[in-house]
């Protein structure tokens, strides 16, 4: 197979690559459909496999020569033969100052690939920039879930908003129609009333007390017709404004999802300079992990209370702080748990009485919180997990 050089330092090929480092390699510098498109080229079936599944084909044959291994090295080198041209010839120092700022911008896939199949970076440096990815790809997938539980609430929200603007829509489009009818239903009755005015002026010993009779008739059915008008209008003015109040229930709450927002990106930058509750890691992290119980707080953001909990390295269960079914519900979560939070400003009176009485008697740790927003939460088990570092599992 032929060797790709670049000025006189000739490249690794992807097999010669440290065997740590193919998976990162395939992950960050190969997108999913280019890898389904380059098994489809060398005719291997891939429409039944999972994304997963493709990736551990793809990082087990790039450990060796082979077809499969030779054709991503190909594609590897094609898509980034810019990078290769540019960068494969820089000083360590120039690199680093190249990889630290194309990594700031998040475009460092070319860069990782000309690194990794340098012959003449060092060991050490290289294996730092296989650090920072590995790091990246946990910030940025704690990320992704959490925007991907907020899209998708907010995607309920708007269906359940559009759904109720096309009821509004069709009842106002159906009184439109009926007011349509009653203005033509008017009409028709004044010319009535005109004709018959007229006939009684033009006959009046003919018309006589019968067509005074009709007359009466008309203008009552004419009063009949006009209170349906005016109901018809005052039903629309009232759309109008649930239209309106709508609208305004749709800005604030647009608001309030780019304030959450924001609030994220500063929990995650937070995050990113705390340690995790457990200095162990593989199969021994789930011997010390830290289950939290959070009685009351905001029901709809329980989801992201979850994220965010595991993200920092705790198991997380909820209680929405209602006691109508009694405190058995209660006492069975907090006995699984080590560490209670407990609400004061979103939580029922009943709901702080029981937690502090079983906390007590089980004794478990419990601390109570005057505010329940996501950064209010974060401080707090941040500040656990400073002490449980430096203290061990005793919190009070």
């Amino acid at each position: 197979m032929p060797q790709l050089i670049t000025g006189s330092m000739i490249r690794k090929q992807l097999w010669e690559v440290n065997e740590h480092w193919l998976c990162s390699i395939c992950g960050t510098c190969l997108s999913m459909e280019e890898q389904r498109q380059l098994l489809r080229k060398l005719d291997m079936e891939e429409a039944s496999y999972l994304d997963y599944e493709i990736h551990s084909l793809m990082v087990q044959n790039s450990a060796f020569a082979n077809r499969l291994s030779y054709h991503i090295n190909k594609l590897l080198n094609q898509k980034y033969h810019y990078d290769i041209a540019q960068y494969g010839c820089l000083g360590e120092e120039e690199f680093d100052e190249l990889w630290k700022e194309k990594y700031a911008q998040g475009d460092i896939c070319g860069l990782y690939w000309v690194a990794l199949t340098r012959r003449d970076l060092s060991l050490k440096f290289v294996h730092r920039l296989f650090c920072d990815i590995h790091m990246l790809s946990h910030l940025n997938g704690g990320s992704n879930r959490r925007e991907k539980a907020e899209c998708q609430r907010l995607e309920k929200h708007n269906k359940q908003l559009q759904e109720k603007i096309r009821r509004e829509r069709k009842l106002r489009k159906e009184m439109e129609s009926k007011l349509a009818d009653s203005e033509k239903r008017n009409k028709e009755l004044n010319n009535k009333y005109i004709k018959l005015e007229k006939l009684k002026l033009e006959h009046p010993a003919e018309i006589g007390a019968g067509q005074a009779s009709v007359g009466s008739e008309t203008n009552v059915e004419m009063d009949s017709l006009q209170t349906e008008l005016s109901r018809a209008l005052r039903i629309i003015e009232e759309l109008d404004r649930d239209k309106s109040a709508l609208s305004r229930e749709l800005s604030s709450q647009q608001k309030i999802n780019q304030q959450l927002y924001e609030e994220f990106q500063r929990i995650l930058k937070d995050m990113a300079a705390v340690p995790g509750v457990c200095p162990k890691s593989g199969e021994e992290m789930s011997q010390c992990r830290r289950r939290v119980l959070l009685v009351g707080g905001l029901t709809r953001l329980s989801s992201l209370y979850r994220e965010l909990a595991e993200e920092m390295g705790f198991d997380f269960d909820y209680h929405d702080g209602y006691m109508n079914a009694g405190e058995k519900g209660l006492k069975n979560l907090i006995q699984k748990v080590d560490l209670v939070l407990c609400s004061t400003d979103a939580n029922s009176h009943g709901a702080c009485n029981s937690v502090k009485k079983l906390c007590k008697n089980l004794n478990k740790d419990c601390c109570f919180l005057n505010n329940t927003s996501l950064s209010s939460i974060s401080r707090t088990l941040q500040g656990v997990t400073h002490t449980y570092q430096e203290t061990g599992p005793e919190l009070m």
